[in-house]
């Protein structure tokens, strides 16, 4: 829920529990100075009666006054008390609130009774209780729409800021701008969050320069090394051992070399601004792939069957698809049997590759991360599928792998959706 739904949720709430119990207390106070007045109305009319009384002059009048002679004297305590009479007029029985008294008149004992009806109150009550829910529930929403209002205005630099934290990015290298606020709590908060920013794109540049330059720095050692060792093994050494050592140099240099090559990528893949795009028919793309593979795979005699048929187009820098479709491929010859199989198909914007192999002991859910390899050779860095997965996250490209039935399975969703 958000903040100022809940704000309002709680305001609401409490405001219409204060107005319950003030409708209570509003409730039992009119009952009380009404029960009081009726009271008071019914004591003066009993004091009429007795003047009547005393003057001969007939006074009861049913069933608001009731007079009843009483043969012996008795003293009763007068007593107030509600009470329901029924109406033969009305065929019902109707409320009444009724004092009841014992009088000596003319040496005559008397037990009055007056009665006023309780219908007006009950009218009275129901009328109080429909205004003060109508304007109860008035209140409750003008309150409410004030309350949304004013906490807007109040948390709109929140919200602003909020929205520039969303939108921060160190791969944009640009510091984070927030807006002031004079709410001392809003304005400590972005204070700590610019702060924190500004740390963490300071290790950043640091991080990403000093990768930089280490990368920019290995490559003419790494191609030195590499020259060198190529020239000496032109020469001819009686010692097989050193021809040996020398290629093996080589194989390293060329391996260091590419391993730079792809941390260097690596890192260039967490902006676009690097890659500009094209349009690019992505099934002819593919052919072209398999063609420049066609040595290895006869090499390991694989038998290599596409469905590519799809005339799916796709917006997409040509070298980073390149490089995807390559480390694909390549990765389904370099980890499958000889004589195994690979298919390939593109289906609408669907693009699977399946190929035979070896049941993998690593944990499917690390398929994708950098340094992943069934088994270290000088020809893995375990860097191609933490690329083609880098580059798919890059353009919202859904990516899955399995493997059923002795075949790793690789299913790329090109249609701008991710994984």
């Amino acid at each position: 829920m958000k903040l100022l739904n809940k704000i309002s949720l709680y305001y609401i709430l409490n405001t219409a529990i204060l107005f319950m119990l003030g409708l209570f207390a509003i409730y039992f106070s009119v009952d009380w100075i009404i029960s009081e007045r009726s009271d008071g109305q019914l004591r003066d009319t009993s004091k009429e009666i007795t003047l009547k009384l005393e003057r001969g002059i007939k006074a009861e009048y049913p069933p608001l006054i009731e007079i009843k002679e009483l043969v012996n004297e008795n003293h009763f305590k007068s007593v107030f008390k509600d009470t329901t009479i029924f109406l033969e007029a009305e065929k019902e029985n109707e409320a009444y609130r009724q004092y009841t008294i014992y009088k000596k008149v003319n040496d005559r004992n008397y037990k009055i009774t007056v009665r006023t009806s309780l219908i007006e109150k009950e009218d009275l009550f129901s009328a109080i209780l429909i205004i003060l829910i109508i304007i109860l529930a008035l209140l409750l929403l003008i309150l409410s729409l004030i309350n949304r209002y004013t906490a807007r205005k109040i948390f709109k630099p929140f919200y602003n800021n909020l929205k520039h934290l969303g939108m921060f990015s160190l791969h944009k290298n640009d510091s984070m701008i927030l807006e002031d606020s004079n709410i001392d709590e809003f304005n400590e908060l972005k204070y700590a969050l610019a702060e924190l920013s500004e740390k963490a794109l300071k290790e950043y540049r640091s991080l990403k320069e000093f990768s930089e330059d280490l990368s920019h720095e290995l490559q003419t050692p790494v191609a030195v090394i590499k020259a060198k060792a190529e020239l000496l093994l032109q020469k001819e050494f009686t010692d097989a051992e050193i021809s040996s050592n020398l290629q093996s140099i080589i194989n390293n240099a060329d391996r260091l070399d590419k391993l730079n090559r792809s941390l260097i990528l690596l890192t260039k893949l967490e902006t676009t601004d690097f890659f500009p795009t094209q349009k690019i028919l992505l099934g002819r793309r593919i052919e072209r792939i398999i063609d420049n593979y066609t040595d290895a795979i006869n090499s390991k005699e694989i038998v290599i069957r596409t469905n590519l048929e799809s005339m799916y187009e796709v917006e997409f820098n040509e070298n980073l698809l390149d490089i995807a479709l390559s480390n694909l491929i390549s990765n389904s010859i370099k980890h499958n049997i000889p004589r195994g199989e690979i298919f390939i198909e593109l289906k609408d914007s669907i693009f699977m590759i399946k190929n035979s192999g070896k049941e993998p002991k690593q944990n499917l859910l690390n398929y994708f991360k950098r340094f992943t390899y069934e088994e270290k050779s000088q020809n893995s860095l375990g860097l191609g599928l933490a690329i083609v997965k880098k580059i798919c996250n890059m353009y919202e490209i859904g990516i899955t792998y399995q493997f059923i039935d002795g075949s790793h399975t690789l299913v790329l969703n090109f249609n701008k959706t991710k994984d």
